[in-house]
């Protein structure tokens, strides 16, 4: 076999030239395309996204259906912690894989004043270091700490900048 292929790239170089140029060309483009995906990735998990959130939790403030969001994961991840009245997109502390998008209420060492539905009475609740306390802006049709208690600062992906879809709604958030 082996002798069949050097009589045939002996006597046909082009061939060999042929074959040669593909074999660089697609090594080139895998290369190209593997630097575009590590770009990508770093973009997403590192500066920003885009993130599509519906619900009537965050009403008025985020519509119910078909909002666009743009997250600010670089503010996170590099500068600071989640502050007071930030809209936080967070990871769902009991459906891993599913998001939240809330507003930080208070952060570690305050106290959170919450309103007991069993007791029908306030209870302090103090938020813990590497933590924060976050509420939908629709009280009344939000499931968020009140439900779970304060999530890790390590559960929040980012900080939302502005609603850029539906396009007439479009604004900052911050």
């Amino acid at each position: 076999m082996s002798s069949l292929l050097r009589n045939l790239f002996s006597k046909h170089p082009e061939v060999v030239s042929t074959v040669k140029s593909t074999a660089r060309d697609t090594y080139i483009a895998l290369c190209l395309t593997g630097q575009l995906l590590t770009l990508a990735y770093l973009f997403d998990r590192y500066l920003f996204r885009l993130v599509g959130v519906k619900g009537p939790s965050m009403l008025p403030t985020i519509g119910e259906r078909n909002n666009l969001l743009l997250l600010d994961c670089f503010t996170y991840a590099f500068l600071r912690s989640p502050q007071k009245n930030d809209i936080v997109v967070a990871e769902n502390p009991f459906k891993p894989g599913h998001t939240l998008v809330k507003r930080v209420l208070y952060v570690e060492g305050e106290m959170a004043e919450v309103m007991d539905q069993r007791s029908q009475g306030y209870v302090s609740v103090k938020v813990p270091k590497g933590h924060v306390w976050i509420e939908g802006d629709n009280k009344s049709n939000s499931r968020d700490s009140r439900d779970f208690g304060p999530i890790s600062v390590n559960l929040v992906d980012g900080v939302v900048r502005a609603r850029v879809w539906p396009w007439e709604l479009r604004q900052r958030l911050d």
